[in-house]
């Protein structure tokens, strides 16, 4: 009787998103988990969870993700609250 070789095969995937901008970065204090951290916009959000910004606004609406308005209107994100 013959016996078989078995090999496993083991692949990792290691994946790392860099946001550039030109802009001055908003850093602030999450209120709802209190870390000091960097907000970010609403597309920089829909571009790492990887969903469309529509998504990332109802995340917002039902109150699925942590954010802050800013006094010109814009919302942040903060970054630890978004889905992995």
């Amino acid at each position: 009787m013959k016996s078989r070789k078995i090999t496993e095969i083991t692949i990792e995937i290691h994946e790392e998103w860099i946001i550039r901008r030109a802009q001055h970065q908003a850093q602030g204090r999450c209120a709802d988990c209190n870390d000091q951290l960097t907000m970010i916009t609403i597309d920089e959000a829909a571009a790492l969870a990887q969903v469309s910004a529509r998504a990332v606004y109802r995340w917002v609406e039902s109150s699925q993700i942590h954010f802050v308005e800013t006094e010109d209107g814009q919302l942040l994100v903060c970054i630890n609250s978004l889905p992995s």
